[in-house]
């Protein structure tokens, strides 16, 4: 196995972790008021600190039966044997890869350390290399000192004034391991509150107990001895700990008692509840962790663990074959790139569970590769199943596709506006020949052509549906849903025409979108100077989202309007157009701009890189072009897999990804290399609207895009896309 180059980067700075000053944990009494203050303090927007939270969570996690469930779920992970398993199924495992990674100490810990992020919610874990050059040692950085939330590592957590953006340093990310959400709080968040109110029913209980758990005695003695009251004092005293009392003989003493049945049951009711809440966060049930009131009940809540367990089996997968095995082939462990890796026996789950499994994991965004979906549950596929080009064929570079040769909808030329950074108004066609077809020909004639560009939306990106992404973020319904009935109903009662643009849409998908440009680009226009080249892209990438939205509205109404009229040009009823306009809202602004948001997430990205490889390039001139590695990579962008072109060649100006919807491609960056021949590569053809660098041109949907195109008949009304104003920073 080659030898990893461990000096990439230590020509300049140590270990991440020895350049940090690490403050002791403070482990004190924890109530509800600290736990509210250390979420507030964590979530703050304008300055968040998980110091308090961290503290707590360290504090409250010594509980026995937290640290039970906690344990169990790390198990699932560190208990199971990773395995490579070689794309070609005859290949062989090289010796390097079992002996210095799989079957390593180090690998194992970073296991452990990875299982971390689900009770705290993130690790960031460093991969340190010995003389040797091999790794062999792992460190989790000191998460109180690290700031997922825009990737930054402080050096002192108490001055907060310097530090590293270790996303984006070349010196130190090759070296580092990201484990969690940039807002994940962990399961600990939810948890916390459990273990402060069990504590108090315990210390609760223990009071209870020494009150009330002993017998009560009573010694009398003659009222005219005193010398018998102290003896009979004395006797009790050394008789033990219990309560007593001593009175006169012949006098009277009443005793409520307070331990009747069922008192002390209160306490135990509390600390059982906590422990049955703790559970059902951290395993999703109770009775494999707690008594069961059968076997039946019993093996339903073993089954939830299950997929509890093997979800979490299936992100670490993902975590280890995307962005740990880069960090290992940028180190020298080129091997690693012939296969994947797996852990033992999570291909042999049943059908069904692997159904749910995948079914949940689609739902939460992640990917998954049809050509897998067929051979793995042995379905046949359709005969409008295109296996091969998901995305279909490149169209006819002289067919326009009915849009309007004379308009560029990503602006430029002399009709460019440059306050309202969009392009000119389409012009005008004052004769259309649908003027002269009869209505129903005419509606008809419309319906088709939305519903052509629906389909031709949804086959444009069906290919997303194939690959895990490199972050998702779910597309929320809050506010969606109000604005998309308020325009149905303005559709039906004719208050919004045909070929019209909603402003309140509009803002709705820019926001949205936008919100994917900052999570790419790691920050929004208050992080960077104006004048600086990072403000400029954000810039670009913000005008060109504004006037994507704008059509994508256009699109939608344009859409739910043909739904006025069934297929024979009647009139719904408002029932009936209210089910048909539900379909196209949710194709248009939930699924399809799911995968927008998950494009602009990696474009900024990776515009954000090639900012950096600019001014890295002097002393990491190379880059070289790296998949994931696992099955689901396309054949095309296999293809490209290990070239080696300088920065500054053209090669990136047509393959610099992303290159698909969903494309989880990237680049590496290198010291020296040895530059890739491209006469003897047979090169792939990409979709054309991937045939660029989106960080050169600072646009992450470009004019190629079926949204832009503009029907004959809305082409004088196209002109109030113009007319938006741009969103404020």
């Amino acid at each position: 196995m080659s030898q990893f180059n461990a000096r990439i980067g230590r020509r300049y700075l140590g270990k991440l972790g020895q350049q940090i000053t690490v403050s002791t944990l403070v482990f004190d009494s924890q109530d509800i008021a600290k736990w509210k203050r250390a979420i507030d303090s964590a979530r703050s927007r304008l300055n968040p600190r998980r110091k308090l939270l961290y503290e707590l969570y360290d504090n409250i996690a010594i509980d026995g039966h937290l640290e039970s469930v906690m344990g169990k779920r790390s198990m699932a992970i560190t208990n199971k044997e990773v395995q490579f398993v070689p794309h070609d199924e005859d290949g062989d495992v090289p010796e390097g890869i079992r002996e210095w990674i799989l079957e390593a100490p180090w690998f194992h810990n970073m296991l452990e350390l990875a299982t971390t992020a689900v009770p705290y919610g993130h690790a960031l874990i460093e991969l340190n290399p010995g003389s040797s050059g091999r790794i062999e040692s792992v460190e989790l950085i000191n998460r109180a000192n690290v700031r997922p939330e825009d990737g930054f590592v402080f050096y002192d957590v108490h001055t907060q004034s310097d530090g590293v953006y270790y996303r984006e340093d070349a010196k130190y990310k090759p070296y580092l391991v990201e484990v969690g959400g940039r807002k994940d709080y962990g399961r600990l968040m939810t948890a916390s509150q459990y273990v402060i109110y069990k504590r108090g029913a315990f210390g609760d209980w223990a009071q209870f107990a020494e009150i009330f758990g002993m017998p009560f005695r009573v010694g009398k003695y003659n009222p005219y001895d005193d010398a018998t009251r102290i003896k009979l004092s004395d006797a009790l005293e050394q008789a033990g700990g219990a309560a007593h009392i001593v009175i006169p003989d012949g006098t009277s003493l009443e005793f409520h008692d307070t331990n009747q049945a069922g008192k002390s049951e209160v306490f135990k009711d509390l600390v059982d509840a906590c422990n049955s809440e703790i559970s059902k966060i951290f395993l999703g049930q109770t009775m494999t962790t707690e008594d069961g009131s059968s076997k039946s009940q019993s093996q339903t809540h073993k089954e939830v663990e299950g997929e509890v367990f093997l979800s979490d089996q299936l992100r670490m997968q993902y975590l280890l074959n995307w962005q740990f095995k880069d960090r290992m082939i940028a180190l020298g462990a080129g091997e690693l790139s012939r296969g994947r890796l797996a852990f033992a026996g999570s291909d042999a789950l049943p059908l069904d569970k692997q159904i749910e499994i995948y079914h949940k994991l689609w739902t939460m965004g992640l990917d998954i590769d049809p050509k897998f979906l067929y051979e793995t549950f042995g379905v046949v596929p359709g005969e409008n199943a295109n296996l091969d080009d998901l995305g279909g064929d490149d169209p006819d570079p002289n067919d326009d596709g009915g849009q309007d040769p004379d308009s560029d909808p990503q602006g430029g030329g002399e009709g460019d506006n440059p306050e309202g950074g969009a392009p000119a108004p389409v012009p005008e066609d004052p004769k259309s020949d649908e003027d002269s077809k009869p209505d129903v020909p005419k509606k008809k004639e419309r319906a088709r052509a939305a519903a052509k560009l629906t389909a031709e939306v949804g086959l444009l990106y069906a290919s997303s549906c194939c690959h895990p992404q490199r972050e998702t973020t779910t597309i929320e319904a809050a506010g969606r849903d109000d604005i998309w009935q308020r325009i149905v109903r303005g559709v039906h009662s004719g208050k919004i025409k045909p070929g019209s643009v909603d402003p309140e849409l509009h803002a709705w998908l820019v926001t949205r979108l936008m919100r994917a440009v900052f999570s790419g680009y790691g920050g929004n226009f208050k992080r960077f100077e104006p004048e600086s080249a990072d403000y400029a892209m954000l810039a670009s990438l913000e005008r060109n989202v504004h006037i994507f939205s704008a059509y994508k509205d256009y699109q939608a109404l344009r859409a739910v309007t043909d739904e006025l009229t069934d297929d024979q040009g009647k009139v719904r009823s408002f029932s009936a157009f209210k089910k048909q306009a539900a379909k196209v809202g949710r194709i248009h602004n939930v699924t399809y701009l799911q995968t927008e948001y998950n494009l602009a997430v990696a474009s900024a990205q990776m515009a954000s890189k090639w900012a950096q490889i600019q001014a890295t390039k002097k002393d990491l001139p190379y880059l070289k072009f790296s998949t994931v590695g696992d099955a689901n990579v396309r054949d095309d962008h296999q293809r490209l897999d290990g070239i080696v072109r300088k920065a500054d060649d053209a090669f990136w100006d047509r393959f610099y990804p992303p290159l698909d919807y969903g494309c989880r491609c990237d680049v590496v960056q290198l010291p020296r290399g040895r530059a890739t021949d491209l006469g003897r590569r047979n090169l792939p053809s990409l979709k054309p609207e991937f045939r660029t660098n989106t960080a050169k041109t600072g646009v992450v949907f470009p004019p190629k895009h079926p949204y832009y195109q503009v029907q004959k008949r809305d082409r004088a009304k196209a002109r109030k896309l113009w007319g938006l104003k741009p969103p404020k920073r």
